[in-house]
């Protein structure tokens, strides 16, 4: 599976697109979040497909766009709709930002301000916490991992003291039958240590900012938390933020003649599969530019 963020060229849909085989090991079932930007209440991206199905005469809909494992049943796709200025980019903000999160490595340096945005419309909001939870399977486990955040405002800005701190962090699996805690954290404290390596890894949390889930896959590259973060790391791309415009350069290096005349042609014939009528594509560097990178 490779999970990829985009946002729609209208602005009034936020589609996050998983590519998904029709039978797979990993899946992303749901992600919630709570306090961040402009959502207040909890909301929940869930992934589930209903006992809907399609008519008779379109059960390629279904077999195109559902994966089955596990005995679950998760779309491929989801769209989110909505007017504008309705909260659909900072459910999708935040899924990334968990990401982000979650695949960086153990640091002094807390990357958790991309976390820490709260709802401001609500009394004293810098010193309230903000959720985020994700369920997931990676082979034959399913995954419930999460945490809350929160501003530092006790922080000493004159020393490395954490800006945004961890006040709660959690991770749950399913590896016979019922759900039960790998870990649970509280502030700085480990309540709950049932990871399978756990004499490998240091019980003491280095900093208040710090994910116990990276700190642990540091020090046990084969367990639960290493798998996590390594999968999360290598399977997740996204356009979401056009910083680097990720996508846009690879569409651009796919039909760059010299380099593959026949991505090129497939490309074209995309195109024309939605009535975008094409001869050819030629580019264009802007040779004002230091570095010729800029391609019109």
């Amino acid at each position: 599976m490779q999970i990829r963020l985009k946002k729609g060229i209208d602005r009034g849909i936020i589609i996050v697109d998983l590519l998904l085989q029709t039978k797979c090991s990993k899946m992303i079932i749901e992600f919630s979040v709570k306090n961040f930007r402009s959502i207040k209440d909890l909301q929940t991206l869930s992934f589930v497909a209903t006992g809907l199905k399609s008519a008779e005469k379109h059960q390629n809909v279904d077999l195109n766009n559902i994966a089955h494992d596990e005995g679950m049943s998760l779309f491929k796709t989801l769209g989110i709709y909505g007017a504008n200025a309705s909260g659909k980019s900072n459910v999708i903000k935040a899924f990334d930002n968990f990401i982000k999160v979650i695949t960086a490595e153990p640091s002094d340096q807390s990357a958790l301000g991309l976390l820490t945005e709260p709802f401001l419309f609500q009394g004293d909001p810098v010193d309230t916490e903000s959720y985020f939870q994700l369920v997931f399977i990676i082979g034959t486990v399913k995954y419930r991992y999460g945490m809350t955040v929160k501003s530092n405002l006790s922080a000493d800005k004159n020393t490395k003291d954490s800006a945004e701190v961890v006040t709660n962090e959690w991770l749950y699996a399913t590896k016979v039958k019922n759900m039960t805690p790998l870990f649970e954290r509280v502030g700085l404290e480990l309540i709950k240590n049932n990871l399978d390596n756990k004499s490998a890894i240091p019980e003491t949390i280095p900093y208040k900012h710090t994910l116990f889930l990276t700190f642990a896959a540091a020090f046990d590259r084969e367990g639960d938390c290493s798998g996590i973060a390594r999968y999360f790391r290598g399977m997740t791309t996204s356009n979401f933020n056009t910083d680097h415009e990720k996508f846009r350069w690879m569409s651009i290096r796919h039909i760059h003649e010299p380099f593959n005349s026949l991505d090129k042609t497939k490309f074209l014939n995309l195109l024309s599969a939605f009535n975008l009528k094409y001869d050819d594509i030629i580019l264009h560097k802007d040779i004002e530019t230091h570095d010729g990178s800029k391609v019109f």
